[in-house]
C-alpha cells in the first residue's frame, strides 16, 4: 500500500474532533462558533428532535441559534462513535446522550421519550477543515410494547 492512500485513520479522527468541537460549541452556547462548523452552502440541511428537516443556509441558522438558545447548560455524551471516510466525505454515526441542567428534561423541550438520540452526521472536506452537511438526530426508542395484544 502507498503510504496514505487508503489510510483513513487520520481523517476519521479529525471528522470526530469536528463532531466533538462542534458540540462543544453547543454546551458553551456559542452559537457563532457552532454555525462556523457547517458548509456555508444552501444545499445544507438538518433534522433536530422535535422538529421538521430543514434545509438551506437560512433555515439550518435559525434553527440552530434557537436551539442553542433553548438549552443552555446542555450537555452531550457520545456512544457507539462511528466514522467512515470517502475521499473528501464522511459520516459520523452515534448515539447522543442529552443531559440538561437542573429539573429541564428533554421531554420538557421537545416532547420526546427518552434523553437518547441517534445521530448521523455528513461532513464534507474543505481544505483542512471537515465541515458538516447534512445531520440528523432523532430519538431512540425504548420500553415499546411490540407483543400482540
Amino acid at each position: 500500500m502507498i503510504a496514505g492512500v487508503g489510510d483513513t485513520t487520520g481523517q476519521e479522527a479529525a471528522v470526530e474532533a469536528a463532531h466533538r468541537a462542534f458540540y462543544a460549541a453547543w454546551e458553551r452556547g456559542d452559537a457563532a462558533a457552532a454555525l462556523g462548523f457547517w458548509i456555508d452552502a444552501d444545499d445544507i440541511s438538518c433534522t433536530f428532535p422535535g422538529v421538521p428537516g430543514v434545509m438551506g443556509r437560512d433555515e439550518v441558522r435559525t434553527q440552530l441559534s434557537e436551539g442553542i438558545e433553548l438549552t443552555s447548560g446542555i450537555q452531550f455524551l457520545f456512544e457507539d462513535l462511528n466514522v467512515a471516510v470517502r475521499g473528501s466525505v464522511a459520516w459520523l454515526a452515534c448515539v447522543e446522550n442529552v443531559i440538561l441542567p437542573g429539573v429541564l428534561t428533554l421531554e420538557d423541550v421537545v416532547d420526546l421519550p427518552g434523553s437518547q438520540l441517534a445521530v448521523t452526521s455528513v461532513y464534507h472536506r474543505i481544505g483542512a477543515d471537515w465541515l458538516l452537511w447534512c445531520h440528523q438526530a432523532g430519538p431512540v426508542l425504548t420500553n415499546l410494547d411490540l407483543e400482540d395484544e
